[in-house]
C-alpha cells in the first residue's frame, strides 16, 4: 500500500470516529436538556390556573395586555391545547384583575422609579416582566415549596429576587430589609429614619384564604419593618364569603374562603398603624375589557360582589 493511500484511509477512519463522537456528544447534550426541562404537569393546579388563564387571554388578538412570560411557561415543554378550554372560563376574571393591578403598579412606578416592590403570595405571578422599568427592585415571596417550583421556571437577577417564607413569618421582611436598607442609605430626619426608596407591597389572590389573625400578622410584618410602605391588597367581598358559608358559593370543593373586606374600615385591627388612601376594585379592569360594564358598575349588587383592591399606607408617626 502506497503512502498516499494509507494516509487517506487513516484520515477517513479519523473523520468517521470524530463524526461518531460528535453525534454521541450531541445526543448526550440533548438528554441533559430534556432532563432539565421544566415539567408543568408537576405544578399544583392552584399555581397553574392563574398563569394559564393569563396566557390564554394574552394570546387573544385584541388583548389589553401581553404576558409573554406566561405564554412561554404555559407552552412548556410544548404547546398544550388542553388548558385552552380548561382555563377559558376564568380568563376574563383573571384578566380584569391583572389589568386593574397593572394600572396601579405602573402608576406607582411612574411616581417612584427606584421603588422596591414586594409581591406577597406570588405563586407563578409574572407581573415583574410586564412592568419592569429597568430600575425597580422586586421580591417574590411565597412558601418554600412554592418558591422551589417557581425557580424551575424563573431566574433571579440583580434586581429580582425570590424568598421562600410564609407571609405571616417576619423573616421575609427582615431579609428584604437587610438587602435594601444597609446603614449607609439611611438618612436621619429628627429621630425618624427615612428610606430613600418607596416600598410597595402587592397582595393579590391571597387574603381570602387567610384568617383575620393571619392577615393581621402579614400586615404587621410590613408595618413593623418598613417606614415608607404602601400596600395594594385584593380582598374578596364579605358578601361572597357569606355565600360560601351558606353553601351557595361557586367555589365548589376548592379552598375554603375565610376573610373578606369591602373597605379599609372593614379591616378592623389588621389596619392598625396604616391609613386609607383609596378603596378601589377590579371594576376598572372589567371596564377595560368590556366598556359597556360602565353602565352597570354603579349598581349596588355589582359593587358589593366585585373584588376589592384596598390601597393604604403606613402612618407617619
Amino acid at each position: 500500500m502506497d503512502e498516499a493511500k494509507k494516509t487517506k484511509e487513516i484520515k477517513e477512519i479519523k473523520e468517521i470516529k470524530e463524526g461518531k463522537e460528535e453525534k454521541e456528544v450531541r445526543e448526550e447534550e440533548k438528554e441533559v436538556r430534556e432532563e432539565k426541562k421544566p415539567d408543568l404537569s408537576k405544578v399544583p393546579e392552584t399555581l397553574l390556573q392563574p398563569l394559564c388563564a393569563r396566557a390564554q387571554y394574552s394570546r387573544k388578538q385584541n388583548a389589553k395586555f401581553r404576558d409573554q412570560k406566561a405564554e412561554e411557561i404555559a407552552g412548556l415543554p410544548e404547546p398544550d391545547i388542553s388548558w385552552n378550554s380548561k382555563y377559558r372560563a376564568m380568563s376574563a376574571g383573571t384578566a380584569a384583575r391583572t389589568i386593574a393591578f397593572d394600572l396601579l403598579v405602573r402608576d406607582f412606578i411612574d411616581k417612584h422609579q427606584n421603588a422596591v416592590i414586594v409581591n406577597l403570595g406570588c405563586g407563578m405571578d409574572t407581573r415583574y416582566y410586564r412592568v419592569d422599568n429597568g430600575k425597580i427592585h422586586w421580591y417574590d415571596i411565597d412558601l418554600p415549596d412554592v418558591i422551589g417550583i417557581r425557580k424551575q421556571f424563573f431566574q433571579e437577577s440583580d434586581r429580582c429576587f425570590m424568598i421562600g417564607c410564609s407571609v405571616t413569618d417576619p423573616d421575609w421582611a427582615k431579609e428584604v430589609w437587610k438587602k435594601e436598607a444597609p446603614p449607609s442609605p439611611l438618612l436621619s430626619i429628627g429621630k425618624r429614619p427615612v428610606r430613600k426608596k418607596q416600598m410597595l407591597f402587592l397582595i393579590e389572590g391571597l387574603t381570602m384564604y387567610l384568617s383575620a389573625d393571619q392577615v393581621g400578622k402579614m400586615l404587621g410584618n410590613i408595618r413593623d419593618t418598613f417606614p415608607n410602605a404602601t400596600v395594594f391588597m385584593e380582598c374578596m367581598s364579605p358578601y361572597r364569603i357569606k355565600k360560601q358559608e351558606a353553601g351557595k358559593s361557586e367555589q365548589g370543593s376548592g379552598p375554603k374562603l375565610l376573610w373578606g373586606a369591602d373597605s379599609f374600615e372593614d379591616m378592623g385591627d389588621a389596619a392598625e398603624g396604616f391609613e386609607n388612601v383609596e378603596d378601589s376594585s377590579i371594576l376598572k379592569g372589567m371596564e377595560a375589557l368590556h366598556p359597556g360594564y360602565r353602565l352597570i358598575d354603579w349598581m349596588p349588587l355589582v359593587k358589593r360582589s366585585s373584588q376589592k383592591i384596598l390601597i393604604f399606607r403606613k402612618k407617619v408617626s
